[in-house]
């Protein structure tokens, strides 16, 4: 990686590229992003967040997991007529932004953003996006795994290392076998070109039935991987706070979702939120749910430890608060379900503002519109 010295005057600085930092087919953007020097944020309210919802039933809900099929073939996809809507992610570009957020900031977020999603395969096709688990860094293993495709190059009993996590649905992951027995493609942009990198999951880290929330981890087997994903994460949370704020209120307008389609090359949509509702039990809850939300505020300001002291707090607290569902028009095929989805949804993490992603749940039979819990 290449280093940046912080003592540099501004107009001597390097612009940091994508190109810089990855394989050759990650250029994803003839603009060149400027860069300060990377910080790297954690998804450490992740924990809260997925504790936050409470019981809600998903029989009216439609999952999105499904077997790979040509997306030309109407035959077999129900929702054939959406798919003109997809956007092969090499081919995106700042026209194919709805005219309220077309500002080349927002381009140069979504193609930081990209990078990010990847392909699920076990028994079917998923979507997730990569995650930074703070608990699996600098660990490694030998690879368990007796058809490694790295045997011949690097024989029994190498290692392989952790740090990575990947977020996707709870009906997609819903243990250790499935996390283990789940091929993860990294930078599956071309359908002409295999992903660049293919790994297998290795363990469940977190769960959650009600939310449909799954967090697995993933060991590597190179390290250029995890440095490649630490320097996107900071350029990606970079890049948002690049973009004018009366900019990045007008996106929460907007679903914007990146997914594997029938577990195709990845692809971006965009459509528009329809409907925002919150459910809770009475007036109490959404007392006691904003009391927390600035408890939780206060002590992420004092950093993990403080966070700690926060989930402690939380795990004391029995009654269910509050949550919100959203429904929105952006198309989606079966091989969606995890994929992230932008709305503007913006969180305080380690004091910097951040666009944080919902998962994609799957379909609302009933409103014929797609729904994610936020």
């Amino acid at each position: 990686m290449e280093n940046i010295n912080k003592n540099k005057a501004p107009t001597q600085r390097r612009p940091l590229l994508l190109t810089q930092f990855s394989h050759p087919k990650l250029v994803a953007s003839g603009h060149d992003l400027l860069l300060e020097p990377p910080q790297i944020f954690q998804e450490s309210s992740f924990k809260f967040l997925q504790k936050l919802y409470p019981s809600y039933s998903l029989e009216d809900l439609l999952s999105e997991d499904a077997i790979e099929v040509n997306l030309d073939e109407d035959d077999f996809c129900d929702k054939y007529d959406h798919h003109n809507e997809y956007i092969a992610v090499n081919d995106f570009s700042l026209e194919h932004l709805p005219s309220p957020i077309k500002h080349i900031a927002v381009y140069i977020w979504l193609r930081n953003v990209a990078p990010f999603v990847v392909r699920l395969k076990r028994n079917g096709n998923a979507t997730g996006r990569i995650c930074i688990l703070d608990q699996e860094k600098n660990k490694s293993k030998i690879c368990d795994d007796v058809h490694c495709q790295f045997l011949e190059k690097l024989g029994r009993n190498h290692n392989v290392y952790g740090g990575l996590g990947i977020i996707t649905n709870k009906h997609v992951i819903k243990s250790d076998c499935d996390a283990a027995m789940t091929r993860v493609d990294f930078f599956y942009n071309d359908e002409n070109s295999p992903p660049i990198y293919t790994e297998l999951g290795n363990s469940l880290q977190l769960s959650d039935t009600r939310f449909d929330y799954s967090v697995f981890s993933c060991y590597v087997h190179d390290k250029l991987l995890l440095e490649m994903v630490k320097v996107l994460d900071s350029k990606r949370d970079y890049a948002w706070l690049r973009i004018p704020p009366r900019i990045r209120t007008l996106t929460q307008q907007y679903a914007i979702i990146i997914s594997h389609p029938h577990g195709k090359a990845k692809k971006i949509s965009i459509g528009m939120v329809k409907e925002t509702e919150v459910k809770g039990k009475n007036e109490l809850a959404n007392i006691s749910a904003s009391a927390l939300r600035v408890i939780y505020n206060l002590c992420e300001k004092q950093g993990s430890e403080g966070l700690k002291r926060f989930l402690a707090y939380y795990n004391l607290q029995k009654q269910e608060l509050p949550f919100r569902i959203t429904w929105y028009t952006t198309a989606t095929c079966k091989g969606s379900s995890g994929a992230p989805v932008y709305m503007g949804n913006i969180v305080t993490e380690n004091g910097q503002e951040k666009n944080l992603a919902h998962t994609h749940r799957g379909v609302d039979k009933n409103k014929h519109l797609n729904v994610c819990f936020t």
